[in-house]
């Protein structure tokens, strides 16, 4: 039978996403879905980052403050050293393509120096250069923007690369003079965007006669407004005092979530979810995305038959805030008689396959009904051999009494026959009882049919729950309980609301169950008592 197809499209931090959910239109006692996520193509400049790290003598000073949180208190250049691994590895953690980002490391004391020039894959390279700083000499911060100035055209980048300058210090400028010329060359040129970073407590930030961090700092809004730089005096600070890069989109996690009533107590609701994270070998990466491939999800407990089933699949992205929804999708669980059943009509038996809406059949209760709706389902051999929940029950001739039924009668595992004995009414207090077809198959001429033989079960609905006459057995048609009808989706319920007259969109059809339907355990204990009485 068609399997259910979602397809969700949405942009994502201007980036084109969408989900397709294969979710099946039956579902017993597991869940077998499938989910795609494509993410479209994320184009972004070339990204080009300076870091300037101050190797000054006033450097190898206390910081005052134990920036890497390993319990004891940084040099400021230790500090720094710390931050700028940090600044490396952000980028990596943030799925960036090694090729399009270039990391520029300078030192710099009375004068400047390039340390080297390092792509992403090169983080051990960049750790062993960096670890070999020491300090010594003043403190000149001129020259450092110069040397990243002259790198930068040496490697020519333009100001169309996303260019960032990540300038870090205790803040005390004693060599070099005024550099606010260095910095504006270096915002004209190529757009940089330069951060002051002070590490540690002892740091400062408008310190030196010729200026301090804040006026080389354009992150305030322009070089010189004395109200951008950012001192460091812990690791939880510096996600954001080192100006870390966005994410490149990616996906968190997908998460799959069912509800339907519990069986046990039908005012209840039972909720499974099953989280998927990135990394669960379940979740494939794919080119474009991530798929599950036939994820399957046990219910715990199983749902009673004739409970619709709810599901909704929810993919997470790594910027924390999105997330991507199927919306709620029923997957029906309804009664169904086996087409070749005879159904009395008014004409006769009639084929349960050839009934059409408005075809007078025979009730216990309520004498000649019209059908007001027939739903079909139709099951390869190739899906019954897969699922072993989808088989008919099979009711040999005689099983429940003489002529009842009058031949093997084929329905639904789910489908519910009326029991009339002592063992009913000693449970239930009621001489008649629906049981589901599969928990009489304890009873002998009562079995799974296994052939696999292609078949097409065929379910109607009057405007009451009703007992028809199945090849001389009483079964139900279908019955819509307020537990089933809450979890119906919208389009069915509309149709049955056009079907059976009823106005109001807040309405549902008033059915009442035919005959008491005893709580699963309480079937069971029915057909062990009818085992008893019959030996």
């Amino acid at each position: 039978m068609p399997d259910q197809t979602i397809n969700v499209n949405t942009t994502v931090d201007g980036v084109g996403v969408a989900t397709t959910s294969t979710i099946p239109d039956t579902s017993f006692d597991t869940l077998s879905i499938d989910h795609t996520v494509n993410i479209g193509a994320q184009t972004s400049p070339d990204i080009n980052v300076a870091i300037a790290v101050d190797t000054s003598g006033s450097a190898g000073g206390s910081s005052g403050s134990d920036v890497d949180g390993d319990g004891t208190t940084d040099t400021f250049l230790e500090a720094q050293v710390y931050a700028a691994k940090q600044v490396f590895q952000t980028y990596i953690d943030n799925g960036y393509d090694p090729s399009t980002v270039t990391v520029t490391l300078v030192e710099y004391n009375s004068d400047s120096s390039l340390v080297g020039v390092y792509t992403l894959d090169q983080l051990t390279q960049f750790e062993q250069d960096i670890d070999a700083l020491t300090a010594g000499g003043g403190t000149n911060f001129a020259a450092p923007l110069q040397e990243i100035n002259d790198s930068w055209t040496a490697q020519g980048v333009t100001d169309q690369s996303s260019n960032s300058i990540i300038f870090m210090s205790d803040g005390v400028q004693n060599r070099g003079g005024n550099f606010t010329d260095e910095a504006l060359a270096l915002e004209n040129d190529f757009g940089a965007l330069i951060s002051g970073v002070g590490v540690g407590a002892r740091s400062g930030l408008n310190a030196g006669s010729d200026g301090g961090l804040n006026d080389l700092d354009n992150t305030g809004g322009s070089i010189g407004s004395a109200d951008g730089a950012i001192q460091v005096v812990d690791a939880s600070q510096l996600t954001d005092a080192i100006s870390s890069p966005p994410p490149i989109l990616d996906v968190d996690s997908v998460t799959v979530v069912l509800t339907y009533p519990d069986p046990a107590d039908p005012s209840q609701t039972i909720t499974i979810t099953e989280v998927i994270p990135v990394g669960d070998p379940r979740l494939v990466p794919t080119p474009s995305g991530y798929v599950l491939d036939d994820l399957v999800i046990d219910y715990e407990p199983n749902p009673a038959r004739g409970d619709d089933i709810q599901v909704e699949i929810i993919t997470s992205f790594n910027n924390g805030t999105d997330v991507l929804s199927t919306g709620v999708v029923t997957i029906p669980q309804l009664v169904c008689f086996v087409g070749g059943t005879r159904i009395m009509t008014a004409q006769g038996e009639k084929d349960v396959a050839d009934l059409r809406i408005g075809d007078l059949v025979l009730t216990r209760d309520n004498g000649m009904q019209p059908v007001r709706w027939i739903g079909r389902q139709s099951f390869d051999t190739a899906f019954l051999a897969g699922q072993p929940k989808a088989r008919p029950v099979c009711i040999k001739a005689d099983t429940l009494g003489r002529g009842m039924p009058r031949r093997d009668l084929r329905v639904s595992q789910q489908h519910r026959m009326l029991i009339q004995s002592r063992a009913v009414e000693a449970l239930i207090g009621k001489s008649e009882a629906l049981v589901a077809a599969k928990k009489l198959t304890g009873l002998k001429g009562v079995e799974i049919d296994n052939s696999c033989t292609p078949l097409e079960y065929v379910h109607f609905l009057f405007d009451r729950h009703e007992l028809v006459l199945a090849d001389g057995a009483w079964s139900e048609s279908l019955f819509i309980g307020p537990q089933v009808w809450t979890h119906m989706d919208s389009e069915t319920k509309a149709e049955f609301r056009l079907l059976m007259g009823i106005t109001q969109p807040e309405d549902r059809p008033a059915q009442a169950a035919a005959r008491d339907i005893p709580t699963p355990r309480e079937q069971k204990d029915i057909v062990l008592a009818m085992l008893d009485s019959a030996k």
